[in-house]
């Protein structure tokens, strides 16, 4: 065999195995050759085309475009988006012209690349893409609407994942238990419950359970019949499981609710169904229980003070809000939230130094988010200036955090060192008004002071 032959074996391997198609036709445009791939993309037989001049594979409808009358036109390599119209299929087309000695156009040859599966993957990709930015749009909308709604400013992973469950669940009709220490925003997100259900139209009633005397209490949720009891209106009187007929009731410090009328909760939980007092026609209402408790009900239970029926009713979805001392990282932003609204409040324009800040970022806060609403109203009105200044603060809370070390929040002693120099050079800085006369004031050089500050 000789070598050209061997080459020309070759070309006809490749030519007849590619997996792109490709036309070779003269410089008249009359087709001479076409590979298998080309007959699969187009729906042809090479028999039948070639031959024939290319435009007929336009008038006959088989493309919807011919780049290689483009090449004859431009004398140059063109590409083109091109349509196999009896196979859908989208075609990358390239036709390069091979050309004589004398300038002239010898032969044409095209190169198919289906392109179909990209184009479609790129579509879905495009799709995708506008998903996501609507998903972060509503996302970044529904964080906004919460913020305003109230006090649940979220930037902790563990808030935020309250928060979300939170929205969730907010478009079903099932009963929520939250549960948390006292002063941690349960009135506030069953209100964000409220506010994002099909019901945010319709009342929204809180009971504080606690406040109501057990004597009293029955009365009050569901209602009485007129002449019930002496005393009794003679009108009767609504409950507060009536007023809050479409809307939800909010049953906050449920622990309180006497044991001998938790029967009833139970009840209307289970029917729908509520009895005044006085009556003995049960009566259908419309309303969403949310609970809430800084006590362990499950403890309740099991000292027989809750029923053990009535507490896995209500903890259909539980919802836990984590004490600020556990989410710091949410601790500044509410200090700025308060601030912020209550200088619009009082038209003011306080601001907190950095000691001060700094201070109130590592105190724990026991009172959790209604401590950190109450103290910051009290430095608003009682701060003479307008910047609020470490003195300013609370005796006990600046002295806890001068004598507290960071070793009790289980860092090192290098680090408790580092920490309490920190606030000596802050806390001097800020009373001698210089970093020149804190170091006279530390017995240290103003480098020092400089550098530790750095």
């Amino acid at each position: 065999m000789t070598t050209q032959h061997y080459i020309m074996q070759q070309l006809e391997a490749i030519f007849g195995s590619s997996y792109d198609g490709i036309w070779i036709c003269d410089g008249e445009g009359r087709i001479l050759r076409l590979n298998p791939a080309s007959e699969r993309i187009n729906n042809i037989k090479a028999q039948d085309w070639i031959g024939r001049h290319v435009s007929e594979l336009t008038s006959e409808g088989i493309i919807d475009q011919s780049v290689t009358l483009e090449v004859l036109q431009k004398k140059r390599p063109v590409t083109i988006f091109q349509r196999a119209r009896r196979t859908g299929k989208k075609l990358l087309v390239t036709g390069s012209p091979i050309f004589r000695e004398d300038g002239s156009i010898d032969l044409v040859v095209t190169n198919d690349r289906d392109i179909t599966e990209l184009d479609n993957l790129r579509l879905r990709l495009l799709e995708s893409q506008a998903r996501t930015e609507r998903f972060q749009h509503e996302l970044l909308k529904k964080e906004a609407e919460i913020e305003a709604s109230g006090n649940l400013v979220c930037r902790s992973s563990a808030m935020r994942q309250v928060i979300d469950t939170a929205v969730h669940v907010a478009g079903f009709n099932s009963a929520v238990l939250i549960s948390g220490a006292s002063g941690t925003g349960k009135s506030m997100l069953a209100q964000l419950i409220h506010q994002f259900s099909d019901r945010k139209n319709s009342s929204f009633i809180r009971v504080e359970c606690g406040a109501i005397p057990a004597s009293l209490f029955e009365s009050e949720i569901f209602g009485y019949e007129k002449g019930a009891f002496t005393g009794a209106s003679q009108n009767g009187k609504l409950g507060l499981f009536e007023m809050a007929e479409g809307g939800t009731l909010f049953l906050d410090e449920v622990a309180h609710v006497p044991l001998d009328l938790q029967h009833k909760l139970l009840r209307f939980l289970e029917s729908g169904e509520i009895i005044r007092v006085g009556s003995t026609e049960p009566k259908k209402i419309d309303a969403r229980v949310i609970t809430a408790s800084n006590i362990s009900l499950e403890s309740l239970v099991k000292e027989g003070k809750f029923r053990s029926d009535l507490y896995y009713r209500l903890k259909v979805v539980p919802l836990f809000l984590p004490p600020l001392k556990e989410r710091e990282e949410d601790i500044p932003f509410l200090i700025g939230h308060f601030l912020n609204r209550l200088n619009h409040r009082f038209q003011t324009d306080k601001v907190i130094s950095s000691p001060a800040m700094e201070v109130l970022t590592s105190y724990d806060w026991p009172g959790n988010v209604r401590e950190v609403e109450n103290l910051v109203e009290r430095l608003v009105v009682m701060s003479p200036g307008q910047t609020i200044e470490l003195s300013d603060l609370p005796d006990g809370l600046v002295e806890e955090k001068r004598l507290m070390p960071s070793l009790v929040r289980g860092q090192s002693l290098k680090q408790a060192v580092k920490e309490f120099e920190a606030q000596m050079i802050a806390l001097a800085v800020e009373k001698y008004g210089s970093q020149a006369e804190a170091a006279k004031a530390l017995g240290v050089s103003q480098a020092t002071v400089t550098r530790k500050r750095r």
